[in-house]
This record gives structure tokens, C-alpha cells and sequence, in this order.
């Protein structure tokens, strides 16, 4: 996605409507360069969540905090709300449709059987169960940030099978 002249002048006077100060000329064009690939609606949209937060930025955000809330999903599930749907999954066995594919990714990645098993109700050990749960969650997520990061770099469209060889410049076959 390339840019054009109008949408680069319109964000360039929303972002300097929004925080006081002189948004110069060299600014400008490197941020155009670092934001050139990503759908100029999207920046507005991630513009705009800033400036709904009242996040207090020094002289303005800058194109990472920009790339960093393009990156947040404020639909994202935390453990707790996520907890009953994994619980469920894990009761009757199956994943249902129409999750948040970061669920949908934990429980594929625990296993349905592994899940099921997992004593959580047990009076004795079933807080240490749901509490290994959510470090497993937690360290999933902190996963999935780290995965969307590197496709958004990559200029990727989505998650993509990893190919050590190909990260390391070499063909397949090379060693």
C-alpha cells in the first residue's frame, strides 16, 4: 500500500492537530517511509484511539507508538475472560466456532484431550492447575504479540510457517 499525496496531507495535519508543535519537514518524510505499507484508514484509526486515551505524548507520538497501537486489540480476551470458553472447550471436547483465534490458537496449542483431563475443579489442586493455566496463557500471548510483530515487519499479511533456512538467507539444502 503506497499512499497518496492526499491521504500523507490529511494524516500529516490530523497528527499535528492533535498535539501541539511543528510536525518539520524531515519528520514527515521518515514517517511517511516507516508508515508507506500500512493502510492509511488503520493509522487513523490507531491516530484516533491516542488521542481518545489522553496519552500525554512530548511533541507527539511517535510512528512506533503509531505501529504499537495498530498492533492492540482492545477485543482481546484477558485469562479470566477467556477462562469459561477454554473450560467449557475442554468439558464437551470440542472448540466451538466463531472464537477469538487467540483462544481458538491456546486451546488447539494445549490440546483438547490435555485440557479435559486437567483437574481445575480439585479441591486440593485445582488452583494450582488454573493458576499453570494462565502462566500457559499468558506466555501464548506474549507469543502471539511477538508473531503479529514480526509478520507486520515482514510486511506479511499473517502468520506464516517458520523457515529457519530462509531467516538465515540460505536455500533449502544448504548447510
Amino acid at each position: 500500500m503506497t499512499w497518496t499525496d492526499d491521504q500523507w496531507d490529511a494524516f500529516a495535519a490530523l497528527l499535528q492537530a492533535g498535539w501541539p508543535g511543528d510536525f518539520n519537514e524531515a519528520e514527515r518524510k521518515a514517517a511517511r517511509v516507516l508508515l508507506d505499507d500500512v493502510e492509511p484508514a488503520q493509522v487513523i484509526v490507531a491516530l484516533k484511539r491516542l488521542l481518545h486515551s489522553g496519552r500525554k505524548f512530548y511533541p507527539r507520538p511517535a510512528v512506533s507508538d503509531l505501529l504499537a497501537e495498530l498492533r492492540s486489540e482492545p477485543e482481546r480476551p484477558t485469562f479470566d475472560e477467556a477462562y469459561p470458553t477454554i473450560y467449557r472447550s475442554a468439558a464437551k471436547g470440542l472448540i466451538p466456532t466463531g472464537l477469538h483465534p487467540l483462544i481458538a490458537a491456546f486451546i488447539e496449542h494445549q490440546g483438547l484431550e490435555r485440557l479435559g483431563q486437567l483437574p481445575l475443579d480439585d479441591p486440593d489442586w485445582g488452583e494450582k492447575h488454573r493458576r499453570d493455566l494462565r502462566a500457559a496463557w499468558i506466555e501464548h500471548v506474549e507469543s502471539w504479540n511477538g508473531r503479529q510483530v514480526a509478520a507486520i515487519a515482514s510486511g506479511a499479511t499473517g502468520p506464516r510457517r517458520l523457515d529457519p533456512a530462509s531467516a538465515l538467507g540460505l536455500e533449502r539444502g544448504e548447510s
